[in-house]
Parts: C-alpha cells; sequence; structure tokens
C-alpha cells in the first residue's frame, strides 16, 4: 500500500491490484477486467482505516475472537475506533460421539447478522466438515444430524451463507425459506464418500444474489450430495451457479433430483457458471 495526497490536502491510500494469473486476466483474454462499481474487500490492515465508517476483520489478542474495527472518527485523534465482535455461525446443530442430532425443527424465523470466516476464493472443493475450500460458512451449520426442517425462515444481512449441511446429515428439509444477498450460497452441501449428506430437500425457497461478498457460491451448491431434491426454488443473479452438483474425487453424488427450478442471471462475477 502506498500514499497520495487526496483532493483535500490529506494522504489518502492507493492501492495497487495485480492479478495472481495474468493469464487470466490480460488485457486480450477480457475475462477479469475491472469494472466500475466493482468491490474490493481488504483484510488484516488497520493502517487501510482512514476515513469514518472504514472496517477491517481484526482479531482480540487474547482470544483470537473475530472482530470487525470500525474506524469512529478521523485517523490520527483519540478512540479512532472500536471492536465489534461477531459471529460466523449463530445456531450450530453437532452430533459428535455421543450421537447423532434428532428432529430439530426452525419455523418462521429469522437468521442476520452473522459474519463469515472464510477470506478468500476457492481453493478445491470441501470434503472435510470444515476446511479451507470453497466458501462453506453457515448462519446455520447442521452437522451429523437427522430429520431437520427449517420452514419459513428468512437469512438476511449475511456474510457467509445461509445453511451448511455437512457430516453425514440426513432427512433434511428446507422449505419455502428466503436467502436475501447472501455472502455466500445459500445452501451448501459437503462431505467425503463417507460423510456427504443425503436425503437433503430444498423446495419452494427464494434466493437472490448469493456469493455477494465471495462468488465461488450458488442458491443451491451440493459438493457433496446423494438422493437429494431441490424443486421449486427461484435463483436469482447468483455469483456463479444457480444450483450445483458436482462428485468430487472418491466422492460420487448419486441420484438427485433437479426440476422446476427458475434460475435467471446467474455468473454475476465469474466465468465458471451456469444455471
Amino acid at each position: 500500500m502506498t500514499r497520495r495526497a487526496a483532493s483535500d490536502g490529506t494522504n489518502g491510500p492507493v492501492f495497487t491490484l495485480v492479478c495472481p494469473d495474468q493469464l487470466q486476466c490480460s488485457d486480450d483474454s477480457n475475462s477479469m477486467s475491472i469494472k466500475e462499481g466493482a468491490r474490493f474487500h481488504l483484510y488484516g490492515n488497520e493502517e487501510m482505516l482512514s476515513t469514518p465508517g472504514d472496517w477491517v476483520v481484526a482479531h482480540e489478542p487474547t482470544a483470537g475472537t473475530p472482530a470487525k474495527l470500525l474506524l469512529t472518527k478521523p485517523a490520527g485523534t483519540a478512540l479512532p475506533s472500536v471492536r465489534v465482535p461477531t459471529m460466523a455461525v449463530l445456531v450450530r446443530l453437532h452430533g459428535g460421539a455421543n450421537g447423532t442430532v434428532r428432529n430439530i425443527s426452525f419455523e418462521g424465523l429469522t437468521f442476520s447478522d452473522a459474519d463469515f470466516d472464510a477470506q478468500g476464493g476457492q481453493e478445491g472443493f470441501n470434503q472435510a466438515d470444515w476446511p479451507p475450500a470453497m466458501p462453506s460458512d453457515g448462519a446455520l451449520r447442521v452437522s451429523r444430524a437427522v430429520g431437520v426442517r427449517v420452514d419459513g425462515c428468512t437469512f438476511s444481512h449475511l456474510g457467509g451463507g445461509g445453511i451448511h449441511v455437512g457430516n453425514a446429515s440426513s432427512s433434511v428439509l428446507v422449505r419455502n425459506s428466503s436467502f436475501l444477498s447472501p455472502g455466500q450460497s445459500g445452501v451448501v452441501l459437503t462431505g467425503t464418500a463417507a460423510t456427504q449428506p443425503h436425503h437433503v430437500t430444498v423446495e419452494g425457497c427464494t434466493f437472490e444474489s448469493p456469493g455477494s461478498i465471495l462468488s465461488s457460491a450458488a442458491g443451491v451448491l451440493a459438493s457433496t450430495a446423494s438422493d437429494c431434491v431441490f424443486r421449486g426454488n427461484s435463483v436469482s443473479n447468483s455469483s456463479r451457479w444457480g444450483i450445483a452438483v458436482r462428485t468430487q474425487g472418491a466422492a460420487t453424488s448419486r441420484n438427485n433430483l433437479i426440476e422446476l427450478n427458475r434460475i435467471v442471471g446467474s455468473g454475476q462475477a465469474t466465468r465458471d457458471l451456469g444455471g
């Protein structure tokens, strides 16, 4: 980061953006040009705070708790900032050695104002329960659970995704719920050949602008899952995919049904896209 004099005479920050893959970012490829209105998210450097209202992701020095460092006054004045604790997960259903979580329902609830842990792009595709792979944060995390129902809920103002299902969870129903501009995917399913979710139904849901912060996202993203049904959903203006189901290594996705969905405006942020 370098600085130069701003129009008001103060020293403002100037950033030089360098594409990590010149083959994909050259002027000739016209694939990843920076367009007017593009947003950039910068992490971990408090010196970047220069204007009241600016913030960076920070960590408390003792416990390492994620927080937002918010600049409240002009830089250089007394008490320039406050630390705002954040949560990436609002509700976690997590079965362990003592057994599986069973028969939990969420009806008519709003999941809002959660942050995210993943700070970067895609680093492969998920197989472990919480790997540094494609972004898979979720306000509601379902792990080793059976018989979970999410009905008529709203997911809004999320830095991460809406629901993450993994670790051999099964018989999960997400129905008639709204996912409004989640930072990552609306619903994401991950696992290995042994731990992938089974019999997950996502039906009658609305996904508006999924992947608003981190672009490796979809309305519904299964990597991997089997015996699932994704029916009658509406996905609009997704950063990458509308509904994506994939196989990863030895973990094969089988017997999934995708029908009667309305998908418009996919690929808002990437060329690697599809309905």
